[in-house]
C-alpha cells in the first residue's frame, strides 16, 4: 500500500479527482488531500502532507472544456 498525495484545482475538477481517489482506494492505496483549515498557511499544510507520502499524482486540464474526460489506466 502506497500513500498517494493526490492535487488538482478543487472546483474544476472535482469529478476527475474523485475518480482517481476512488480508484486508489480500490487498489489498495491510501488517497491524501490537504484542503482543511488549520493554524498553518494552506501552503505549509499541503507540503508537510507531501513530505509524508510515497506518491504524487498531479490532476491537470487544459482549461479548454468545461468538463475534461477522465482517463484512468489500470495495472499503472
Amino acid at each position: 500500500m502506497a500513500k498517494v498525495y493526490v492535487s488538482s484545482t478543487v472546483a474544476d475538477l472535482k469529478q476527475e479527482r474523485q475518480a482517481v481517489m476512488d480508484w486508489l482506494v480500490e487498489a489498495g492505496h491510501q488517497p491524501v488531500h490537504s484542503y482543511r483549515p488549520d493554524s498553518k498557511s494552506v501552503r505549509d499544510s499541503c507540503l508537510d502532507d507531501v513530505d509524508t507520502c510515497d506518491l504524487y499524482v498531479l490532476i491537470l486540464s487544459t482549461g479548454a472544456a468545461p468538463s475534461p474526460r477522465t482517463v484512468i489506466r489500470r495495472g499503472c
